[in-house]
């Protein structure tokens, strides 16, 4: 099977993309639903609870700017050794488009989502779907790349889930750099969740704040287990 790409897509590579380029189709067998994305300011379209996940992953993911859903589908040809190109053009269109910031120094991913099941299962409907998105890749400078459940482990969607709304920024700079200072004096040893708010907890705003720092990353701790009151803070640093 050899595959190539047809002139039908249309792509510029120095615009970022904003909007979906294909529609989500109704489903009766399937999950679809909306992301209000705080990255991008709009609501998202998914179209299966892994999808939504992994959506939610990338809202946490510091090297992330922006991410776009469907966006954007590449045409291709499939022929045949000793056949020729077939005259139908085949279409296909990745989850996500992910863009990161410049400091990071990495070039844009097209993302699938697709569980292990499906992708073992389906190997050869998928191949030359894949390789069409690993030559636009290659054309246009792009990265592409599968993710599964394997990428959203269950403890830290739980915990994405319970500080999402706390990525939302809040003005409050001085009591942000007073619970960092406290933090960063705790050392090493760090202060349990619990403590760093009863000790905030008369401040305006402190509640509010010490659970903005955590899902902003500010302040440290272990995603891979749920966190509670007994888990432990750390300072994440001065650049954060």
């Amino acid at each position: 099977m050899i595959v190539t790409l047809s002139d039908r897509t249309i792509f510029n590579p120095n615009m970022r993309l904003v909007k979906p380029a294909r529609k989500i189709p109704r489903r009766f067998n399937g999950v679809r639903g909306d992301h209000p994305s705080i990255k991008n300011g709009r609501l998202m379209k998914y179209e299966s609870l892994l999808e939504k996940r992994v959506m939610l992953m990338l809202e946490f993911e510091p090297t992330v700017a922006a991410f776009v859903e469907q966006p954007i589908t590449i045409f291709y040809r499939i022929s045949e050794a000793n056949v020729g190109v077939r005259s139908r053009v085949f279409r296909y269109t990745p989850d996500l488009m992910v863009y990161y910031h410049s400091h990071v120094g990495r070039s844009p991913s097209l993302i699938e989502v697709k569980t292990e099941i499906d992708l073992a299962k389906n190997k050869e409907k998928y191949a030359a779907k894949f390789e069409a998105a690993r030559l636009f890749g290659e054309r246009y400078n792009l990265e592409f790349e599968k993710r599964t459940e394997l990428c959203t482990p269950d403890a830290y969607c739980n915990n994405a889930n319970d500080y999402y709304h706390d990525l939302k920024p809040i003005s409050n700079k001085s009591v942000e750099e007073e619970i960092l200072r406290h933090v960063r004096g705790c050392g090493d040893v760090g202060i349990t969740n619990s403590k760093l708010h009863a000790i905030f907890r008369e401040k305006l705003g402190g509640y509010a704040m010490v659970r903005h720092l955590i899902a902003k990353g500010a302040l440290k701790s272990d995603w891979s287990v749920l966190i509670d009151d007994h888990s432990r803070l750390f300072s994440g640093g001065d650049d954060v």
